[in-house]
């Protein structure tokens, strides 16, 4: 079982920006057709959306039938579209599905995100009313930095390698988080399609947790405990894979991420990323050169795989979710056996 097809639909800008159910069926369409099936293949359909993101309410009625969802057994996860690639893995493998198409998108015109979320009261579970993606962010990085020991001064140099049309954009958003450190989002349409024969990329392992949505009490390492998780599983280390493609949407997450996945101390990390010294780490640019937002889990699963299409053995996709991190998944592919 894994990945059979895939594809990318970014939505632009401007007057030739595409309108966001085109862009998602355009998505959904070259993913059946890269897999070389038709809609009439599918046997159900997991979307991937955010109703604060999208500006509009139960964005699913909009979006299933440009996804393919039409007359097909259609769910929506909301946590994150990783997460929705581990629900299709389990239909597909508990035999209830032959081919599920995961869908996910993001459009930043649709409304202004940040300003969608800043009051965010979450009915179920106890939430602070206020408390802004951004804020919750900077709180996460804040606690990262003191208990490495290190000054956010450290990593300009790494910001300047990431975003050299923005480096000096001084922004102070939330203390340290500069506008230079925050990838732009672009937004797309990204679409997967998981079939249990004829796939691209061997789907080895996927594992998911999630942590308190409040910065200070969560796990000081929810990346390390989750990859030993898998590791006494599956008796193999996710980070060992030969690609590794990780949701670094800030300069700090992309260290964050590396630290936790033993690819070496902090400081270390960032000089190696500006010396080539880590050419397995982001092969594909990261989320600085393309980040579909919301979608971006996804979008990063496709870069993993992708890099299996081109030969390498194995691939880990990496993806951190929520307010401050506050859920992370793997997803580990391999070439197909």
């Amino acid at each position: 079982m894994g990945l059979a097809g895939w594809a990318v639909a970014e939505f632009g800008s401007g007057p030739e920006r595409l309108d966001v159910p085109l862009g998602v069926h355009l998505a959904a369409r070259a993913a059946v057709n890269h897999a070389g099936l038709s809609r009439a293949d599918i046997t159900g359909v997991v979307l991937a959306g955010s109703d604060a993101l999208d500006g509009r309410l139960i964005s699913s009625m909009h979006m299933a039938g440009p996804a393919g969802g039409y007359l097909k057994d259609e769910t929506k996860v909301v946590d994150d579209p990783s997460v929705a690639l581990a629900s299709a893995v389990w239909r597909v493998s508990s035999g209830a599905d032959r081919a599920v198409l995961v869908v996910s998108w993001h459009s930043p015109a649709e409304s202004d995100p940040f300003n969608a979320v800043s009051p965010d009261p979450e009915p179920v579970f106890s939430r602070p009313v206020g408390a802004h993606p951004l804020a919750a962010e900077a709180l996460a990085v804040t606690r990262w930095l003191h208990a490495h020991g290190l000054s956010a001064d450290r990593f300009d140099s790494l910001t300047a390698f990431l975003t050299p049309d923005k480096a000096d954009d001084d922004r102070l958003w939330f203390t340290p988080l500069r506008a230079a450190h925050v990838a732009p989002v672009d937004g797309a349409a990204v679409a997967v399609l998981v079939s249990a024969a004829g796939a691209r990329a061997e789907i080895k392992a996927v594992d998911f947790a999630s942590d308190s949505s409040l910065p200070l009490e969560q796990h000081p390492d929810p990346v390390g405990r989750l990859r030993q998780r898998m590791l006494a599983r599956t008796g193999s280390d996710p980070a060992h894979a030969e690609v590794i493609e990780t949701t670094d949407r800030t300069v700090f997450r992309l260290v964050m991420a590396a630290n936790a996945l033993g690819l070496g101390q902090p400081s270390e990390v960032a000089d190696a990323v500006i010396e080539g010294g880590l050419s397995h780490l982001q092969p594909s640019g990261g989320l600085f050169r393309r980040n579909a937002g919301y979608a971006a889990g996804l979008e990063r699963i496709v870069c993993a795989a992708e890099a299996v299409e081109r030969g390498a053995l194995s691939a880990l996709a990496h993806c951190s979710y929520g307010r401050a991190g506050q859920g992370h998944s793997l997803t580990v592919l391999g070439a197909p056996s």
